[in-house]
């Protein structure tokens, strides 16, 4: 799931299979897609595993650097990766009119994520061009 996640603009997305990997992916990549092995040793007490991540995860301040005393190259290392990053991907405005509609249609027929992102979506543009999309789809 990172991998497919880590393609896509503007997304960075971490492998987090312990506590260790979540508190050092908040803090020195300060990324924004967490992928969990959930299948992989999760078995007995898996959900112990999973709390203690997801508290390792949350622990803020985020994208602080780490450890301290490397703090500062650790956040310039990450601005260079992300920017470089940027370079070689399409937006997602440029990408969804090109998608497949067997792929596309569900997505915008399943209510509860269509109304998520009509209602919490911050990029005007890109919410005008999934009502579009769904308009164009469905009439």
């Amino acid at each position: 799931m990172m991998l497919a996640c880590n393609t896509f603009p503007n997304v960075q997305c971490g492998y987090l299979p312990t506590p260790q990997d979540a508190f050092l992916f908040s803090h020195i990549n300060n990324g924004n897609v967490a992928s969990f092995p959930l299948g992989l040793n999760w078995g007995w007490s898996g959900e112990i595993n999973l709390a203690e991540t997801m508290k390792s995860l949350f622990k803020l301040p985020w994208g602080t650097g780490y450890p301290p005393s490397q703090a500062s190259r650790k956040m310039k290392n990450t601005t260079e990766v992300k920017e470089l990053n940027q370079l070689n991907k399409k937006s997602i405005i440029s990408i969804l009119p090109s998608v497949d509609p067997d792929l596309l249609i569900p997505i915008l027929k399943y209510k509860p994520v269509y109304d998520f992102i009509i209602q919490n979506g911050t990029n005007h543009e890109l919410v005008d061009l999934i009502k579009k999309l769904r308009y164009d789809y469905f009439n």
